[in-house]
Formats: structure tokens, C-alpha cells, sequence
């Protein structure tokens, strides 16, 4: 038989008691083989097996990663849940095998999907998120519009809708309320949310502008200044500077 997930997450614990050495466990695999819910397992049997002086603790550990499924995960065709990124979990204990901590670092965050996504595929979870499951107040707060539709990070392109159906819609309206909740569960104020929620909804705008050639001299200039302001003031710049940026021409 295979090596079982649970099986080879005790015999690691069971290894770091016994010697003091850090283990290690690398989850491989192509895309939908399950990397993901693999880690998740992996994960809460070590939070399960060992001793924490915190449950608080236990449970912030535990909601890290649907955390960052939301912001680093998308469909794609063959998963419509595939990380595009890779991460190292550290779980840190104490020699009596007291859980104290954990830390996730991030790499090769799969940053392309902001500005193209193939046929049938989708950019991160968070933007569909955001259009299906922030309340009136909260697009008001971030100028975001009602419909989905309106944002080009989002839209199909194709004159399909966002979502497929009224299930793919409550999934990410679901998915937006799980994400706020697990963002004070493990200890963003709400301050942090609502910097994280402005530079999301600053990108969904950033890739609304539109750039238009003048025949005549040549010149960029950018059609719709609404989506430039609207940026700007989700994410602390100034107009002209932001539009200096993004008309300059930069050779690399």
C-alpha cells in the first residue's frame, strides 16, 4: 500500500521527540493529485497528535491555509482549487512536543495570472470573492460595482457571465465570509482587513484601465481617469504619479 498521510505525520513527530532533529515531509505531485489537501491533513494530524499549551494557537494554525488557498489558489483545468505557489510550513515546538508556532513562507506566487489566465481558467480566488461576497457598504468603501461583469480581472471576455451558475456564485459569496472570519481568527485587526481588502480591490481597477494611441502624435493617454482615482485612493498614491508610472517608457 502507499504511504498514508497520517501514518507518515506521527512518524515524524514520533522521530523529532525521540532524536531533537527537525523532519521534514515534501508533498509532490502534478496538478490535481492533491498536494493541497494533502498538506491540510498533514498539518492538523501533527496539531492533533501533539500537546499545545493554546487552543487559540491550535486553531490559527489550522485556518492558515484556507487563508492562503483564497489569495494564492485558482481554477484551472484540471483543479478548480490548484495552488499557484509554493509554500513551507513550520510548525515549531518545544522539547516536550508543546506546540508554540507555526510559519508559512511563500514562493513562486504564479503572478502572470493577474494579467492573463488561459481558456477556461481563472485568476485567484480572492477577486471572484470579492464581487460575489462584499456587502453594499464594503463596494461603496472600495467603488467596486454591482455587477461582476465590470471587471476586466474577472470577466471572461467572452460575454458569459462570471459565474457558471447560482452555485458557482454562492461558493465564492460563502468562500468571501469564511475568509474575513479566518482573518480575525488568526489575529488580523480590522484595520489589516481592510488594507488587504483596498489593495485588492485597487488591482481589480488597475486592470480596468484602458490605454488609447492619439493618431496624431503618438502619444498613450489613458480614457478612463475614474478607474485611475479610484486606484489611487485604494492604494495611497497620488494620481499623477500613478499615471506618470504607468505611461512611462521603461527599457529593461
Amino acid at each position: 500500500m502507499p504511504p498514508h498521510i497520517y501514518a507518515l505525520a506521527t512518524k515524524a513527530y514520533k522521530c523529532l521527540m525521540k532524536s531533537g532533529v527537525s523532519q521534514c515531509m515534501l508533498v509532490s505531485g502534478e496538478s490535481g493529485a492533491g498536494k493541497t489537501e494533502s498538506t491540510k491533513m498533514v498539518v492538523a494530524q501533527l496539531v492533533r497528535i501533539s500537546k499545545s499549551a493554546s487552543s487559540n494557537l491550535v486553531e490559527q494554525i489550522k485556518e492558515v491555509n484556507p487563508l492562503l488557498e483564497a489569495f494564492g489558489n485558482a481554477h484551472t483545468v484540471m483543479n478548480d482549487n490548484s495552488s499557484r505557489f509554493g509554500k513551507l510550513i513550520e510548525i515549531q515546538f518545544l522539547n516536550s512536543g508543546v506546540v508554540v508556532g507555526a510559519k508559512v513562507t511563500e514562493h513562486m506566487l504564479e503572478k502572470s495570472r493577474l494579467v492573463h489566465t488561459s481558456d477556461r481558467e481563472r485568476t485567484f480566488h480572492i477577486f471572484y470573492c470579492m464581487v460575489a461576497g462584499l456587502n453594499k457598504y464594503e463596494r461603496k468603501r472600495y467603488f467596486l460595482a454591482d455587477r461582476p461583469e465590470s471587471y476586466r480581472l474577472v470577466d471572461p471576455g467572452d460575454g458569459t457571465p462570471v459565474f457558471t451558475s447560482n452555485e458557482d456564485y454562492q461558493r465564492y459569496h460563502e468562500m468571501m465570509v469564511d475568509i474575513k472570519h479566518t482573518m480575525k481568527a488568526v489575529g488580523f485587526s480590522e484595520q489589516d482587513v481592510d488594507l488587504i481588502l483596498a489593495i485588492m480591490s485597487g488591482i481589480l481597477h488597475l486592470c480596468n484601465i484602458e490605454f488609447v494611441q492619439e493618431p496624431e502624435s503618438g502619444q498613450v493617454i489613458i480614457l478612463n481617469e475614474n478607474e485611475i482615482d479610484a486606484a489611487s485612493v485604494l492604494l495611497s498614491l497620488q494620481p499623477e504619479d500613478l499615471v506618470t508610472k504607468l505611461l512611462a517608457n521603461t527599457a529593461w
